[in-house]
């Protein structure tokens, strides 16, 4: 479950980087505001009620961040830093950002967060220390196939430094007992069934 004092940092801090309103045509976001681009908008404004496009409030972008939360089932992630950075990166790049993990990892490339993925991010304890830079070579290559967004890349990786930074602070040490506690059920499961057997 995300920390709700970690969310209402983020919340906070996320203003800065995102601004209000703007329009580039060489944005692969094109038309957007406070983070949310024009075509999120669309697709999300009845089913989350939100406001106007061009008046929406801090709530509205953060009832569009929890969908990002939700439909990449970021809630596999025990650790709310790592399920905060995670979701920042899909909200900035959609299933591209689940991607690079995946090929970090060497599993098999997901649209979403699996249980597969969920168990080696939270068994990571250098997680911080890695994505930094995974995300700064993931920024790298989208200006390498397209040197229109070389505007952009100061900023993105300015960012990526921000929430690496930032999420660093506010990670708990997490030692994964809930997986733990699964492996010590089927041992003992299958111990009793040959015992029984």
């Amino acid at each position: 479950m995300l920390s709700s004092q970690i969310l209402n940092d983020y919340y906070k801090a996320l203003k800065d980087f995102e601004g209000g309103y703007s329009n580039s045509s060489i944005d692969y976001g094109k038309e957007t505001n406070k983070g949310v681009t024009r075509a999120t908008y669309d697709s999300l404004a009845v089913q989350l009620n939100l406001s106007n496009f061009y008046s929406l409030t801090d709530s509205d972008v953060q009832k569009v961040w929890m969908y990002f939360y939700n439909a990449y089932k970021i809630n596999y992630i025990l650790d709310s830093a790592k399920a905060l950075f995670i979701t920042d990166k899909c909200w900035g790049s959609g299933k591209y950002a689940i991607w690079v993990l995946c090929d970090h990892y060497k599993i098999n490339r997901t649209s979403v967060m699996t249980m597969a993925l969920a168990y080696f991010i939270n068994s990571d304890t250098h997680f911080f220390d890695i994505v930094q830079g995974l995300y700064d070579v993931f920024y790298q290559s989208i200006v390498v196939n397209d040197p229109k967004q070389q505007i952009y890349l100061a900023g993105w990786e300015r960012r990526n430094k921000w929430m690496t930074d930032f999420c660093k602070k506010k990670t708990v040490k997490f030692y994964n007992y809930s997986y733990l506690i699964a492996l010590a059920i089927l041992i003992s499961f299958f111990a009793f069934g040959r015992r029984s057997g």
